[in-house]
């Protein structure tokens, strides 16, 4: 719906909205938003979310696939195109709900 609303495919445009905001940028980002603040990276939420999911019983392949991890071997990828969206979009309304009060 984001994406719609701003007129761009992207969840997070960059500056231009034809393509995605870079790693580098977000975590430009992230430092300036720190200030004197405790220090954390894009990737400690990641790490946040793939604990608070597996503490709250969620499959390990659902976190991750959240989290667009690479799952399985090579051979397991090309077999198996599921996305788990409905999985997924369940962990990830549930994370929300949590972290929101924050």
């Amino acid at each position: 719906e984001r994406a719609e609303a701003i007129g761009s495919e992207w969840l997070f445009p960059s500056v231009g909205g034809t393509a995605a905001v870079t790693h580098a940028a977000v975590e430009k980002h992230v430092r300036k938003l720190q200030g004197d603040g405790p220090k954390f990276s894009p990737h400690s939420w990641r790490s946040a979310v793939m604990s608070w999911a597996i503490e709250r019983g969620y499959p390990r392949e659902v976190a991750q696939a959240a989290l667009d991890h690479a799952r399985g071997t090579d051979s397991d990828r090309a077999y198996d195109r599921s996305t788990l969206t409905k999985e997924v979009s369940k962990m990830l309304t549930a994370w929300a709900k949590e972290v929101a009060p924050i």
